[in-house]
């Protein structure tokens, strides 16, 4: 591949893989992303999606053309040795065993890259350059596909020991039996995220063929906030999903709160798009987190960041960081 001429090589390779969609973009040292392309995640098995990740990188860079980027920043799904550069394992998609991802992308395009956890990424982006900017104390929540919480402790992410913390989605917040992908009964992410949401309309509409979420599972356009605007619309069984979902959200988020004492807590991810919604969840925290937490607790917002190009903007920002030019 040619480098192209080195002063015009001023940007880096930002990358974010979701169990759905690779979305890939340049990014200048202010970390905007620039032409974002996304590519379908081939997620069949693990050999399907490391080649569907490195066709797509691949692909873009050919369409882009030289001068080459200095390296490659990306965010992935699961467990991630950041030190190490290996993807480790994910619930949610195919990766069963560690892939050494950073040595991989520098065997292919002779890049130098940096990986993280999506989240950690997107809580990353939120502390740089969203609501995070005047807070050191703050939990950035991803609901998407799944629940996951970027921690910020003290201006600095909190990684844990094996940089696995953050993991919300595995809180027990439900008495009942719904069963997890991690194995536990009674997980947050099942009940409240988006795919879970829509796993149990699924299943609900088989008996329910009357629900106005029927034809939005007939046609494949089902998401959470078609489940919250028909349970406001009236329908039974979109008003039981978004209730079990909010009960556990604002159990969780209490938990947190009273676990991490933040000042902010900011939800990501596009699934809670009402405002009800977010002023709902704002008086339970308020009125059940505990008073010292409550107290020193100044807001859950939405981020303003958006939701599509967060993860590019941590990726990118991380590189950076990475190569020592921030």
């Amino acid at each position: 591949m040619s480098q192209g001429n080195e002063s015009s090589r001023d940007y880096v390779l930002g990358v974010d893989v979701g169990g759905t969609n690779i979305h890939i973009g340049k990014a200048n040292r202010d970390c905007v992303p620039l032409k974002v392309k996304r590519y379908a995640t081939d997620a069949r098995n693990q050999e399907a999606l490391i080649a569907g990740i490195m066709g797509s990188m691949e692909r873009y860079l050919a369409e882009a053309g030289p001068p080459a980027p200095r390296a490659v920043g990306m965010g992935l799904v699961g467990h991630v040795s950041v030190a190490e550069g290996v993807w480790e394992n994910a619930i949610n998609i195919s990766v069963t065993r560690p892939v050494p991802l950073c040595a991989t992308i520098r065997a292919k395009f002779g890049l130098p890259a940096y990986i993280d956890n999506d989240v950690n990424m997107a809580a990353l982006a939120e502390m740089t350059f969203g609501a995070g900017k005047s807070h050191a104390d703050f939990a950035y929540i991803n609901i998407g596909t799944g629940i996951s919480a970027g921690l910020v402790s003290n201006g600095k992410i909190v990684t844990g020991a094996s940089n696995y913390a953050g993991e919300l989605g595995h809180m027990v917040c439900d008495g009942e039996e719904h069963v997890c992908k991690c194995g536990r009964k009674g997980c947050l992410e099942p009940l409240a995220s988006g795919g879970g949401m829509i796993e149990m309309a699924k299943k609900a509409v088989q008996s329910a063929r009357d629900s106005s979420l029927a034809r939005y599972v007939q046609d494949g356009s089902l998401h959470a906030g078609t489940i919250f605007r028909e349970a406001e619309k009236g329908d039974p069984i979109a008003g039981s999903i978004a209730e079990k979902a909010m009960s556990a959200l604002e159990n969780a988020v209490v938990n947190l709160v009273n676990l991490m004492n933040p000042s902010l807590v900011v939800f990501g991810g596009g699934a809670i798009e009402k405002d009800f919604i977010l002023n709902r969840l704002t008086d339970f925290v308020y009125q059940n987190a505990l008073p010292v937490a409550a107290k020193g607790l100044q807001g859950i917002r939405i981020s303003a960041l958006d939701p599509s190009l967060v993860g590019l903007i941590g990726a990118s920002r991380a590189a950076w960081d990475g190569l020592g030019m921030t």
